[in-house]
């Protein structure tokens, strides 16, 4: 093969690394599985001074051991908001169950810190739930470590995957950008310079 059909077949001049590809692309998986928690963290730190105390109505409370995860239902106290979620560490899972044995779960009060619904934050609680806390939970602070762990996590995966696919790293000016020389723009020069 002739450098020339070699051009041909490809005009970039680039290779693609499975190596970093595939290191880029596990690394974006694993970005992705933190990112729930990454954006819930943010959000409540974010919000942190608008957090109040108050109280969790537990009304429901499933536990199927037919392989889908628990999940408990209730009401915000003060609010009379509902809530639902799978998140059982908010009262612990042996709590639970040992309140629904004794048949004491409905009615059952949790203390709990509440971000009282606004716009945006409303619909970021939808798909992330971070409004509803345990005192525990919302006294550990934010884990800044874990949050920029995961952002540096992103950006090596985006660059791994940008070197995998045959990016190069620091293009040059005066590298072609694997057009034909018919189509490709004259460069005006200035004796005067």
């Amino acid at each position: 093969m002739t450098v020339r059909e070699k051009r041909l077949e490809n005009p970039t001049g680039r290779r693609g690394r499975t190596g970093p590809m595939a290191a880029g692309l596990l690394l974006l998986v694993a970005t992705l599985f933190m990112a729930p928690m990454s954006i819930r963290e943010l959000c409540v730190f974010v919000n942190r001074g608008d957090y109040v105390g108050d109280q969790l109505q537990l009304e429901f409370f499933r536990d199927e051991s037919g392989g889908d995860s628990p999940w408990m239902e209730g009401h915000i106290v003060s609010t009379g908001e509902r809530y639902r979620t799978d998140r059982v560490s908010l009262v612990g899972l042996d709590r639970l169950r040992a309140l629904q044995k004794e048949h004491r779960l409905e009615g059952e009060r949790v203390a709990v810190r509440y971000l009282p619904k606004r716009g945006l934050w409303g619909a970021i609680d939808k798909v992330v739930p971070f409004r509803v806390r345990s005192p525990e939970e919302f006294d550990q602070g934010l884990p800044a470590g874990l949050i920029a762990f995961n952002a540096a996590a992103a950006a090596a995966s985006v660059l791994l995957i940008r070197r995998g696919a045959g990016f190069p790293r620091n293009p040059s000016p005066d590298a072609p950008t694997g057009g034909s020389a018919a189509t490709m723009p004259r460069r005006e020069t200035d004796p005067r310079r």
